[in-house]
């Protein structure tokens, strides 16, 4: 697989990434990579993906995705999202158990809430995305203030926008 650079420069938008789907399943999952919303939005089919987010909704096609992941992702603060074990892969499905966590200017970690990842893999691009979580711990007065401590900038607001579309 290419590195990180050289994956994001040889990517032409509209064309397949040509990456097996194990590589897709790496770029994915990779605690670094998977912070480049443009290039994690690039690795999905134009117009036959979906990104499901239990906030959010539901994003149909890479321009639709690209627009909510490089609007909604940088304003969600410092996060880090620790596996609870192995990513399970069977050459064109994977799943991943983790944990999100706030990440504090101080480097101070506070557990918001675990979750599940699933992402579909088919002729070099991402089919499927959707991530499963309770929200109500968001609720949460100490995790919100654990949000803001780590700089998200989300609202309400944002979040009615993407629903009523």
């Amino acid at each position: 697989m290419a590195g990180a650079a050289g994956v994001s420069g040889d990517l032409v938008p509209g064309s397949s990434s040509g990456l097996s789907h194990e590589d897709l399943h790496d770029l994915t999952h990779d605690p670094v990579i998977g912070y480049d919303f443009d290039l994690m939005s690039d690795l999905f089919h134009p117009t036959d993906s979906v990104y499901i987010d239990p906030i959010f909704g539901e994003f149909r096609g890479q321009d639709e995705i690209r627009g909510w992941l490089t609007d909604i992702m940088p304003r969600a603060g410092a996060l880090a999202f620790e596996p609870l074990g192995a990513a399970l892969f069977d050459g064109s499905t994977s799943v991943l158990e983790w944990k999100q966590m706030a990440v504090a200017a101080d480097g101070t970690r506070t557990m918001m809430l675990r979750g599940t990842s699933v992402r579909r893999y088919a002729d070099g691009w991402v089919v499927y995305a959707a991530d499963y979580f309770d929200t109500a711990p968001l609720a949460d007065p100490d995790i919100q203030a654990a949000g803001v401590a780590a700089g998200s900038t989300i609202t309400g607001a944002d979040i009615v926008r993407y629903r009523t579309r």
